[in-house]
């Protein structure tokens, strides 16, 4: 269970739930679950992380700016590589911020996500 005042769930917008499974899959290794029948949706698909992360063909972006989620690996290029594999974009090459390295890529869907390497 999540703290209480942190993030408990992230949903990404998507056109295409199999499509985005197959992107994220391919890229982390996320494996992703059909929700409980008891909430009576079709439209997403969940990865058992903290915090949730729900993939929602009935999501909307954000408007304007919105907000960018960062997802913690191993190594910005290679995921940048994978992301690319994977049909996505790598949209800001690895960084050096001191204590770590940041990049970002825009996924299958258009979402665009962050990176953050610990040194």
């Amino acid at each position: 269970m999540p703290q209480r005042s942190s993030f408990h769930y992230v949903e990404l917008p998507a056109g295409s739930l199999q499509r985005a499974q197959r992107f994220y899959e391919a890229v982390f290794g996320w494996d992703f679950e059909s929700p409980p029948e008891e909430h009576e949706r079709t439209d997403v698909v969940y990865f058992d992380a903290r915090p949730e992360v729900g993939i929602c063909t009935g999501a909307r972006p954000a408007a304007g700016t919105g907000i960018r989620p960062a997802i913690a690996v191993d190594s910005i290029e290679e995921t940048l590589a994978r992301v690319e594999a994977a049909g996505g974009r790598s949209i800001e090459g690895a960084s050096d911020v001191g204590d770590g390295y940041t990049g970002a890529f825009e996924d299958t869907e258009g979402n665009q996500i962050a990176l953050w390497a610990f040194k």
